[in-house]
């Protein structure tokens, strides 16, 4: 049991120590750039008229108001146009990356289930 818990709060501190670090690196890349409170690959804001804005590398996107009537028929083409257009190789990198975080999920079940 003990060991249990002072390897989940090992595992706690490398999360948070990792996390600082990437947000201290960024910091630094940006100063050693000159570029210090440049903003962000990706900034979301709002707008007054309750729109977003997004800024995606510099360029601004505003989104539209949405739609009043849903056209099932348009959706579904769009749809089937994705399904077509996707990738194989994506599909798999998704498919595991759900398994893996289903896997994941059962072990930490099983771990804390134990640990009761």
């Amino acid at each position: 049991m003990r060991v249990m818990v002072q390897c989940c709060f090992l595992v706690i501190m490398l999360m948070v120590g990792i996390g600082i670090g990437i947000n201290q690196a960024e910091k630094n890349m940006q100063m050693m750039q000159g570029a210090d409170g440049a903003p962000r690959a990706i900034q979301i804001t709002p707008t007054e008229q309750g729109r977003i804005e997004i800024a995606v590398l510099g360029q601004t996107v505003k989104t539209q108001s949405p739609a009043s009537v849903v056209n099932q028929e348009k959706v579904d083409k769009v749809a089937t146009q994705v399904k077509q257009g996707t990738n194989i190789m994506a599909v798999m990198g998704n498919e595991m990356g759900e398994g893996i975080r289903q896997i994941t999920r059962e072990l930490a079940e099983w771990v804390f289930r134990w640990a009761d």
